[in-house]
């Protein structure tokens, strides 16, 4: 499992069906229990135009390492060799906040 913290690029190869995280705990107001709620959504662009080939599935609510409901999970697959992708994720939180997180994923064949 991976987890997606920008800007830090990560890599699949094309073949690969792989899980991903990416975390909001550092956004959450935590003294008051802030928590991620509802359904998230994680969608992608590719870098340098043109529609992305990425197939993204399963994004739910997941508990981080010492803040519960915190980080969003997500499978990756597909994808094409030498492209890049900005992974987009939106979550809303029981506080009335929407949040937005990117990451960059670089689909290779090591």
């Amino acid at each position: 499992m991976s987890s997606i913290t920008a800007p830090e690029t990560l890599c699949k190869e094309e073949s690969e069906k792989r899980r991903f995280e990416m975390h909001f705990s550092n956004l959450l107001d935590t003294s008051s229990g802030e928590i991620l709620t509802g359904v998230p959504s994680v969608t992608s662009t590719r870098i340098g135009g043109g529609t992305s080939d990425l197939l993204i599935t399963s994004a739910t609510i997941v508990s981080g390492v010492s803040t519960p409901d915190s980080a969003v999970r997500f499978w990756i697959e597909d994808g094409t060799n030498g492209r890049r992708y900005d992974v987009q994720c939106n979550a809303g939180t029981s506080g009335g906040q929407l949040l937005e997180g990117h990451g960059i994923l670089s689909v290779t064949n090591k």
